[in-house]
């Protein structure tokens, strides 16, 4: 995981600094703590640590302020942020200092706006000023949020996610439209990030997203409207609305059907996946395609293959959110089931050795960074065992991460593709 936070402390601070560390890496945000990551060369470690930053925390207290360390780690950040202007520095006073004391962290620090930690009741909510005044996004409060495509830690996987699988669509979109595309429909569009991905430099006509979310859908169309050739809308896609709301879309725009069908990641976690994909089939053109991408973890290998990493995949497979982790082998079927011709599965797999290992770091952090994927209690999973194995992950996931980042873990992920046509 990159370490887009520093945090820069003294030694006499280590445990205020270490419960900040681990509320902000719970958040799916790496975080450089000397304590972690300054093995071998310690001047160099910290060097390299600031350099890969984005932004730069510092506690401030009359032990830190005595420190010809933290100051120089201060001077460092600042040079940064001369050349740099975005990037971020937030002092942080941990304690009440010295009139001495506070006056050098004045001299050093004028410029910045300070954070005191004692405005704030516990670690969590200091961590989320820390986010606010860095301008890190969204900081999601209470433990049932964290699997929510709301929650930060989770945004922060699906942006990996969709990056990946953008780039691995792009072939098969090609294969299947030549010329323009005409209609297009994204269901389960989220903020229309994904889609916007795919279409990115194609010609098409106009672009109607679908998401049960008002929230995103409302974001989407602030962000991804192009100018009103793409509308999103919120809606139940197992109720009969959606098919309604569907032909309305059609009729409204004079259209005979949609002509592309996006699907990606949303049939497993649905009670009725088949009914979705019959009102689908009935607001498409003939000669219209559906391009699908699924999860199956029975296609998904580890090289080598130890207790980690089964009890990564036995977490995913029984945490409440997880949905149906073996739904790809089904959806064939359930397409000539449901009137489409054509079936093709053009993939079964992604691996960290496609494109030259261009996206395996996507691909880890995506299926195995337990910073993107913590849950906090045993009410978080479909059975209570799934927490113990959570756990033993969490204890192992530095060691894991360290070797994989040395090229000693081979990764085959069950990411489907799977296209059909009307």
């Amino acid at each position: 995981m990159r370490k887009q936070i520093f945090l820069s402390y003294n030694k006499r601070d280590v445990e205020e600094a270490k419960k900040i560390v681990d509320c902000i890496e719970e958040r799916g945000i790496g975080c450089w703590f000397q304590l972690n990551d300054s093995r071998g060369d310690f001047a160099e470690k910290i060097a390299e640590g600031l350099a890969n930053s984005s932004v730069f925390v510092v506690l401030l207290s009359d032990d830190s302020m005595s420190s010809i360390y933290v100051c120089n780690e201060i001077n460092t950040a600042i040079s940064r942020r001369n050349e740099d202007p975005d990037y971020k520095i937030v002092p942080v006073m941990l304690k009440e200092m010295k009139p001495m004391y506070s006056l050098k962290a004045r001299a050093l620090l004028a410029t910045f706006n300070w954070i005191k930690a004692a405005n704030y009741k516990d670690t969590n909510q200091l961590v989320k000023a820390i986010f606010d005044d860095a301008e890190l996004g969204s900081f999601i409060e209470g433990e049932d949020s964290r699997y929510s495509a709301e929650s930060f830690s989770e945004k922060t996987r699906l942006a990996k996610q969709d990056e990946l699988i953008a780039n691995r669509n792009k072939k098969t979109l090609d294969a299947i439209f030549e010329n323009e595309i005409g209609l297009v429909l994204d269901v389960g569009c989220s903020d229309g990030t994904l889609i916007t991905k795919f279409l990115d430099g194609r010609n098409y006509g106009h672009l109607l997203g679908v998401d049960h979310n008002e929230d995103v859908v409302e974001k989407a169309n602030s962000e991804h409207s192009d100018n009103g050739r793409n509308y999103y809308l919120s809606c139940d896609i197992e109720s009969d609305d959606f098919e309604l709301l569907l032909k309305g879309y059609l009729i409204e725009n004079e259209a005979e059907g949609f002509d592309l069908v996006t699907v990606s990641f949303v049939l497993l976690h649905l009670k009725h996946p088949e009914r979705v994909l019959s009102a689908i089939r009935k607001c498409m053109r003939k000669g219209g395609k559906i391009l699908i991408n699924e999860v199956d973890d029975a296609t998904s290998v580890a090289h080598p293959w130890d207790d980690f990493f089964a009890d990564a995949f036995y977490v995913w497979r029984y945490s409440n959110e997880s949905g149906d982790r073996f739904m790809a082998r089904k959806i064939p079927g359930l397409l000539k089931r449901c009137g489409f011709e054509n079936v093709d599965i053009v993939s079964t797999a992604a691996t960290t050795a496609d494109e030259g290992g261009r996206f395996a770091k996507l691909l880890w952090d995506i299926f195995f960074n337990v910073n993107y994927w913590s849950a906090s209690s045993e009410n978080d999973y479909v059975r209570p065992d799934a927490y113990e194995r959570y756990l033993e992950c969490k204890k192992a996931y530095r060691q894991y991460e360290e070797k994989f980042n040395d090229g000693e873990i081979f990764l085959t992920l069950g990411f489907w593709i799977i296209t059909g046509e009307v």
